[in-house]
């Protein structure tokens, strides 16, 4: 797999369900440009920074042993790899996102998995508000042709 294809606007991001010790339902995303000017294929580039658009909402997840009632949150991108930007080539001032390896991402619970009984009945919620050890990687499609280093 190549670490230089240069990511643009409405590539595809998938995370990988492990964020021990919970288990996320993903829902593929894209990532969103805010290049002006810079295009590759016909589509804006993505720049450092970009990867904070990166936002899949409604995710189920299960919590450890014990929480059996699914809860629901939102996967993000928690930090790229140093290897997906750029060190030579930049595009208005900033490195570009490249595609390769996989980033670190982060699961923010929005809704708690449960406990059995329900809380009412002595049942507890997930203690965790956010998971962030888990992968996901940018699948490029759109731009087979531009690369950089």
């Amino acid at each position: 797999m190549s670490q230089d294809w240069i990511v643009v606007d409405g590539t595809m991001v998938n995370f990988l369900p492990n964020f021990p010790p919970a288990i996320v339902t993903p829902i593929p995303t894209t990532i969103k440009s805010s290049a002006k000017k810079v295009k590759a294929c016909g589509k804006f580039v993505c720049l450092k920074g970009d990867e904070k658009s990166v936002k899949s909402m409604g995710c189920m997840y299960l919590a450890p042993p014990g929480y059996p009632i699914p809860g629901v949150g939102t996967l993000k991108v928690h930090k790229l790899d140093p290897k997906q930007l750029t060190k030579k080539v930049k595009a208005e001032g900033k490195p570009m996102i490249l595609k390769g390896v996989m980033f670190t991402a982060a699961f923010e619970v929005m809704m708690p998995a449960m406990q059995l009984p329900p809380p009412a009945m002595g049942g507890a919620p997930d203690s965790m508000s956010k998971y962030i050890n888990g992968k996901g990687m940018l699948v490029e499609l759109t731009n087979m042709k531009v690369k950089a280093s």
